[in-house]
């Protein structure tokens, strides 16, 4: 799973073909059964390239020239004992380090033991 921020963001997982809800704003998240860290990571860093690639325009920003996106991803095993927001709380980590480390990339929330 992966949770993401920016915008215009639909445009391009409409194209992924992946099951996808929106959030709140411009965030949403994406479901990839069966997918392991390496592979949730590739998918969200195509869709941060094919966002960065639509060379949208963003006036005001100070940042980047281009509308971008970032994303967070977390992975887990689930089990009965393992509720699901646990997914969402780690993918949502993962995307704030993602905005807190300058934004415009995909971070991975890996939980330490």
């Amino acid at each position: 799973m992966f949770k993401a921020s920016g915008h215009n963001h639909l445009k391009c997982i409409k194209k992924t073909r992946r099951p996808h809800f929106p959030i709140w704003g411009e965030e949403f998240s994406v479901i990839l059964p069966e997918t392991h860290e390496e592979g949730a990571r590739r998918v969200a860093e195509k869709i941060r390239e094919a966002i960065e690639r639509l060379e949208i325009p963003q006036a005001g920003s100070k940042i980047y020239q281009w509308a971008t996106i970032s994303l967070g991803t977390a992975t887990m095993v689930p089990t009965k004992y393992t509720p699901s927001l646990n997914l969402v709380a780690s993918a949502d980590k993962a995307l704030y380090q993602a905005k807190q480390d300058g934004r415009n990339c995909v971070r991975s929330y890996v939980e330490y033991k």
